[in-house]
Order: C-alpha cells, then sequence, then structure tokens
C-alpha cells in the first residue's frame, strides 16, 4: 500500500485517537524514560502521550508521515522526536525506553521482518518497561479473501500484485512470538467497526497485548 499517498489524501488515515489499548495502559507507562513509537504513522498515539506529558520518540518510513507530525509539533511545541526510517534502519541505543508501541505493524510485515521487530523490541526495552502491540488474527473475516486470491509467502503471510503484504497471527501466537516478558494483558477476538479516511467500515480480527520487561539477571 503507498502510505504516503493515503497520508496526503487523508490527514487522520487511521483515526485521530489513540488507540483505545494505549488509552487504557498510559498511565502505567513510568515517565522519566521515553517512549517509542514503532511505525507511528500519522502520530496518533505520539500525541496522545506528548500530550500526557511524556517524551516520544516517533518512527516511520513514510515522509509524508513524518513531515506532517513534525508540522503538529513546531505548532504544539510537544515533546516528539521523530524520525524517518523503518525499525531496522534506527541506530537508537539499546535498553533506553520505558515503553515501546508496536500498533498495527506485525500485520504489514514478512516473517523474517517479523522476527527481526521482536529482537528490535527486546533490544530497546528497559528493564520494567512495557511493550504494547496489536496484530490481525487468523479470525479476521478477510482473511479467507487474502488466503484464496492473493500470493502465500509464508505460514499465514500473503502478498498482493502491488506488493502489499497482510501476515495472520493464529491463537496464542502473540504469546510465542514475544516470549520470556512478564504478560500483563492478552486478548483475542473482533475488534470494533472502523474506517480509513473515507474507505468502507470494517473489522479485524484483533490481537492485543501488553508485556513487561523483566530483569535481564
Amino acid at each position: 500500500m503507498d502510505y504516503d499517498q493515503a497520508y496526503r489524501d487523508t490527514e487522520t488515515y487511521f483515526g485521530g485517537a489513540a488507540d483505545p489499548l494505549l488509552e487504557k495502559w498510559a498511565p502505567c507507562l513510568e515517565s522519566r524514560r521515553p517512549v517509542l513509537d514503532v511505525g507511528c504513522g500519522q502520530g496518533r498515539n505520539s500525541v496522545y502521550l506528548a500530550r500526557q506529558g511524556l517524551t516520544v520518540h516517533a518512527i516511520d518510513p513514510s515522509r509524508v508521515a513524518i513531515d506532517q507530525l513534525q508540522h503538529r509539533i513546531s505548532e504544539e511545541k510537544w515533546t516528539i522526536r521523530t524520525m524517518c526510517a523503518g525499525f531496522a534502519d534506527t541506530d537508537l541505543e539499546p535498553d533506553d525506553y520505558g515503553g515501546v508501541l508496536v500498533f498495527g505493524l506485525v500485520q504489514e510485515l514478512e516473517w523474517p521482518d517479523v522476527g527481526s521487530l521482536t529482537e528490535f523490541c527486546r533490544r530497546h526495552l528497559a528493564v520494567d518497561g512495557l511493550l504494547l502491540v496489536t496484530a490481525f488474527s487468523t479470525l479476521d473475516p478477510i482473511y479467507t479473501f487474502h488466503h484464496r486470491t492473493w500470493q502465500s509467502i509464508g505460514h499465514n503471510s500473503f502478498r498482493n500484485l502491488e506488493g502489499g503484504i497482510r501476515t495472520y497471527l493464529e491463537p496464542d501466537q502473540i504469546l510465542t512470538l514475544f516470549d520470556g516478558y512478564d504478560v500483563l494483558h492478552h486478548w483475542e477476538g473482533l475488534g470494533p467497526e472502523h474506517s480509513h479516511g473515507d474507505g468502507p467500515p470494517e473489522r479485524h480480527g484483533r490481537i492485543e497485548a501488553v508485556f513487561r520487561m523483566p530483569s535481564r539477571d
């Protein structure tokens, strides 16, 4: 999908409000360390945290999204540092973040990149820091369509002719992907109905989890 174009066409392509999971767990994020928003898009979750007084580092490969977020920052003086990059292309310090957000990214990646993402999170999350993750499950109503019509590139992972990726997790698979953490929250089911831009309403098989980094001893 061409996210640059989608963001040009719609100022709040994924909506203006923070993800409900973040709204619920934001009070548990300690304020002494910054929060890393991986795949921040136009910044709805970063802005929410900045309004709560937290420092946020927001990264995304879309130049349009980062420029839009940077413009908002310059107007509002929020404590958000932006970086136009994919997670694999950053030079961030390890063990530096009190929270890492991974909203809506897992389903966009091929399996080797999912593995790289899990290691990236493990490397950069500080002890007692929180990792908030959402993903798509095989219960997603459109999973069967993708399985039938898109090219298979791995287990429950598919690519369309334009290069778009959809990777779906099986029940409880997220706990295996992010093993070794303390599990504070885990839920799977149908998410709420929503729209992207002026697109039709849709619902996804949603997985959400909150993990805490234990002591590395």
